[in-house]
């Protein structure tokens, strides 16, 4: 089976947290639910896959740094599921979103996450199209949640990067990959919070503590799709 190839110091770092109540709190602080959108939004630190990345603690006198959405993983889970989930995959096309959910984040390899790419990423309105990338869209759209945590800004966040598919816009309307998602962000209300949509597993929660910068610094560990890297 494979295996994520995570050094044993650090996963006892995330084993730590998982079962630590503290990093619940902090990781439900850097999560928003904004009604009308089905996922978890990340609002913090961005890596540059466009994936949250989440400070966990330190080991051998070095930062661990996690994907968020593997954490989120590894909450719902357990750590030895991490493990054994070497790649996972954002069937939302949103890198930003922490929902444990077969439609949003589930295991996923390589492979299909190239065929989903290439089936989607010319869908007119669609995320893949943005124009900005898979980073510059998942800051783009973390800014705007910081600035103003709602589903308008959201949606005017979106559509910034989608100016050249709507300029193929006919006049009556946005297509449905694009359309449905404004129109449900604007006009929906809710009031469910991260806690709840996030999977905990009995007992367990999050730990840690540190900073929200983009960049890794020099000599902390980040751990990206299952892979320890030194940044």
């Amino acid at each position: 089976m494979p295996r994520a190839g995570l050094a044993e110091s650090t996963l006892d770092v995330v084993r730590a947290a998982v079962t630590d109540e503290a990093t619940a709190a902090r990781v439900y602080a850097k999560t928003t639910v904004i009604p009308g959108s089905p996922c978890l939004w990340w609002s913090r630190a961005v890596a540059g896959a466009g994936h949250g990345r989440f400070w966990l603690g330190r080991t051998g006198g070095r930062d661990v740094v996690v994907i968020a959405h593997r954490f989120a993983w590894a909450l719902a889970f357990g750590v030895d599921a991490l493990v054994a989930t070497p790649m996972l995959g954002h069937r939302c096309d949103n890198p930003l979103c922490q929902r444990i959910d077969p439609e949003h984040v589930g295991p996923s390899t390589a492979w299909r996450n190239r065929q989903e790419w290439l089936m989607r990423r010319h869908t007119i309105g669609g995320p893949l199209r943005d124009a900005r990338g898979a980073a510059g869209r998942s800051r783009a759209l973390r800014d705007a949640l910081r600035r103003e945590p709602t589903a308008v800004s959201l949606s005017q966040a979106m559509i910034d990067g989608l100016r050249v598919d709507a300029a193929q816009l006919p006049l009556w309307g946005l297509p449905a990959a694009l359309g449905d998602v404004v129109e449900q962000l604007r006009i929906a209300d809710g009031t469910v919070g991260p806690q709840d949509l996030y999977p905990v597993l009995p007992g367990a929660a999050l730990a840690g503590g540190g900073g929200d910068l983009d960049a890794v610094p020099s000599g902390v560990e980040a751990v990206v799709e299952g892979r320890a890297v030194a940044g």
